[in-house]
């Protein structure tokens, strides 16, 4: 099993050792000599199951949190108290490697809220007679709201006001707010790893309106950084959101794990160095 450079001293302090002689007894070489590993007992059990139980429950490895998903031995069930993921309907698609920060887009992402959110921009523009194909607003999924109402107009040769039409769009999905359900298995995966490593949200709707989005789920306070469309200049594809986003939780973008429901995010958390997740949309 994994162990990360942040994790050596907790399980070294915790097992009442130096890092040095923790390392020197109970870590190998990962078998391509990148990192250190925990060492396994002879039957593929890990080494720190003891009467029934687990020596390091504790300060359990975050690789722990795979398990049994990912990894297990048999009989693991009566002896190891790790806790089982809930199973990954979706396939998301994780890069192998461990990530020093995870960064997540919000609508689409973490929340199912693009039909919300397609509701909310019919209403708005019904007086404007403008038309929004569904098609068209998923291609522009993480694009600022004001910038839409931008596109729209030079797409239709409009003059719809874009501030005062974004705002009263927003209004509207706010009264929708309560219909919001999560994307279970994303939110899932970001709640493993609340309280082991940065958790952020890069997302292109107003920061507020974001705040609202997850505290109807939940999970506003899982998030040690929320950057919205206020904090940045160049908006998805550019890779500002989630340069802002690393740079708020302090980890290098190279270190991070961008999660995006649309080819827009990833180009913009590609470009910010980062490996990515798609999860699937509705279209999918």
């Amino acid at each position: 099993m994994r162990i990360t450079d942040e994790e050596i001293p907790l399980i070294a302090a915790h097992l009442g050792l130096s890092e040095e002689d923790f390392i020197q007894r109970f870590t190998r070489l990962t078998p391509k000599r990148t990192g250190l590993a925990l060492l396994d007992k002879p039957n593929g059990e890990c080494f720190y199951l003891e009467n029934g139980g687990c020596a390091l429950q504790a300060v359990k490895p975050s690789q722990c949190i795979g398990f049994p998903n990912t990894w297990n031995y048999p009989g693991w069930q009566k002896t190891c108290q790790a806790i089982p993921m809930k199973s990954n309907p979706m396939n998301l698609q994780i890069p192998d490697g461990d990530f020093d920060g995870y960064i997540f887009d919000c609508d689409g992402t973490l929340a199912d809220t693009m039909p919300l959110h397609y509701e909310a921009w019919c209403a708005a523009l019904a007086d404007h007679a403008c038309d929004f194909p569904e098609a068209f607003f998923y291609e522009l999924g993480g694009v600022p709201t004001e910038r839409i109402v931008e596109i729209l107009n030079e797409r239709h040769g409009r003059t719809m006001p874009v501030v005062e039409t974004a705002a009263y769009k927003e209004s509207l999905y706010i009264q929708l707010i309560p219909k919001i359900l999560p994307i279970e298995a994303v939110v899932d995966f970001a709640l493993q790893f609340h309280g082991k490593k940065p958790l952020a949200v890069a997302s292109g709707g107003h920061r507020a309106i974001v705040r609202k989005t997850l505290t109807a789920l939940g999970i506003l306070d899982k998030f040690d950084a929320i950057v919205g469309a206020e904090d940045y200049i160049n908006g998805k594809p550019a890779p500002d959101p989630f340069l802002e986003a690393a740079r708020q939780i302090g980890v290098a973008p190279e270190r991070c794990l961008a999660f995006e429901d649309t080819q827009l995010g990833i180009q913009s958390a590609t470009a910010a160095g980062m490996k990515t997740v798609l999860v699937p949309g509705p279209k999918a």
